[in-house]
């Protein structure tokens, strides 16, 4: 019998997409490809993880706030018992953890507020588009009295731009609204300095994110992958073995 090919099976398959990976084709599809098609890894680092570390830290963090803790105590548990680093050493371990606690200690103390305001943590979705399937996770969800605002957690500003980080926000936002939950309004938070940019999540700001979702998987399905090089580049991950940098 015939054996179907590889890119028989895959038309078959319903690909799953994060929106960080609907985000990474809009930076570069050739990066996209390197990456999510072709395998390519970055190299191991001692410190990665180092941002998903602080984000599950904060989620941890809100819960306490939320029982009676004070900040310090909050943050010194939690650092204590939830960091972690998959590939650091002892010795980099340590230096991380202090840095840490450090950040963390200055965006609660900033944020306490919205922190006491947290009722929803690491709230995931997953819905069908054309094509795929949309996959994540909400890192935060606040009650307001006017409604419910959902936030992501970004370590600084330099991997994601404010647009990038407002489509993120509008993915989300329209599978709450799938869902039948309203959402008030939606913000993504900066660890590194404890700012807070606001995004709008009306309805009619969500009008076409599923039309800009599917048009990115089609691209994906077909095998669109141009190259968008520029000063991006700089940092990309692929510097070295991108033939069009």
């Amino acid at each position: 019998p015939l054996v179907p090919s590889e890119s028989r099976k895959k038309e078959r398959e319903l690909l799953s997409f994060s929106a960080k990976d609907l985000i990474l084709f809009q930076q570069c599809p050739y990066r996209y490809r390197l990456n999510k098609e072709w395998g390519f890894l970055p190299g191991l680092s001692p410190d990665l993880g180092y941002g998903n570390a602080l984000h599950t830290c904060l989620g941890e963090i809100a819960i306490r706030l939320i029982n009676y803790y004070s900040v310090q105590q909050a943050v010194r548990e939690v650092v204590d018992t939830c960091f972690f680093l998959p590939y650091a050493n002892k010795s980099r371990f340590e230096v991380l953890k202090q840095a840490a606690t450090k950040k963390l200690l200055s965006f609660a103390t900033e944020r306490e507020q919205d922190l006491r305001l947290v009722r929803e943590t690491e709230y995931r979705i997953e819905y069908p588009v054309r094509n795929g399937t949309i996959i994540g996770k909400i890192d935060v969800m606040l009650e307001h009295p006017s409604g419910c605002e959902i936030r992501d957690y970004k370590t600084s500003d330099e991997v994601m731009s404010p647009e990038e980080a407002a489509m993120q926000i509008k993915i989300y936002a329209f599978w709450m609204h799938i869902l039948g939950k309203p959402i008030s309004s939606g913000s993504v938070a900066y660890i590194e300095d404890a700012r807070v940019d606001p995004f709008p999540v009306r309805p009619e700001e969500l009008d076409g994110i599923r039309q800009l979702v599917e048009g990115i998987i089609d691209e994906i399905t077909v095998g669109k992958f141009p190259a968008k090089p520029g000063k991006q580049c700089e940092g990309c991950d692929y510097f070295q073995i991108c033939r069009y940098r």
